[in-house]
Order: structure tokens, then sequence, then C-alpha cells
């Protein structure tokens, strides 16, 4: 794709609203082992430490569709300090998927109490 999709943030209480509405496509930029732990209900892992160009490529139908449905691509890590879901949002962002960092990210959902996978 040519354009670049945008990249915004977002809150804990958002990301929560939408998930539990069904209005989130999720995505887990930690390596699989951490997301084997635990993850957000619903959350698709592309590690940041992977091939995220051809996963992406891979989930293209589903992100499009989604997408088309209204819903908001979020990104999340382990925590404010972690890069990986900026680079996985700037990967999206190349195909032309806008999509929300979710800075807070694993341990911001957990100490929260929220659900979790």
């Amino acid at each position: 794709m040519n354009n670049r999709g945008e990249i915004g943030s977002i809150s804990l209480s958002e990301v929560f609203s939408l998930q539990q509405s069904g209005q989130a496509m999720i995505f887990d930029a930690r390596p699989a082992f951490f997301f084997g732990l635990g993850h957000l209900p619903g959350a698709i892992n592309i590690s940041a430490h992977g091939d995220m160009d051809t996963a992406i490529h891979k989930r293209e139908k589903e992100i499009e569709a989604a997408l088309a449905a209204g819903r908001t691509l979020v990104v999340y890590c382990t925590s404010p300090t972690c890069p990986d879901a900026r680079t996985l949002a700037r990967h999206l962002s190349g195909f032309g998927y806008p999509s929300s960092i979710f800075s807070g990210g694993w341990d911001e959902w957990k100490e929260a109490g929220l659900p979790t996978e």
C-alpha cells in the first residue's frame, strides 16, 4: 500500500471498552513466549521480534474486514518503556492500516485486574 496508516494512542479504559464490545482487533507485540504466559482476551500475537510483514500479510483479509466493520486496531506490549508496540504499529502503518498504541500494555492491564487469557 502507498498510504501510511495513522498511529494514535489509546487508554486502558478505551481498550477495555472496545475489547468488551468486540470493537477492537488487538495485537500483542511481545515475543511468543510471553504471549503464551498470558495476554489480553482475543489478542493476536505478532511479535516485534519476528517477521512482522509476513505475519501482517497473512492476516490482511482479517484486518481489512475488521476495519471495514469499524473495529479499532490496538497494539500493545509490556509497558510504556517497551518499544515493541510502536515497532509493530509502524509496520501496520506501512501497510496503510491505522492503529492505536496502548502504551500501558500488559503490565497496566494486569495491575487493573482485568480479564486475561
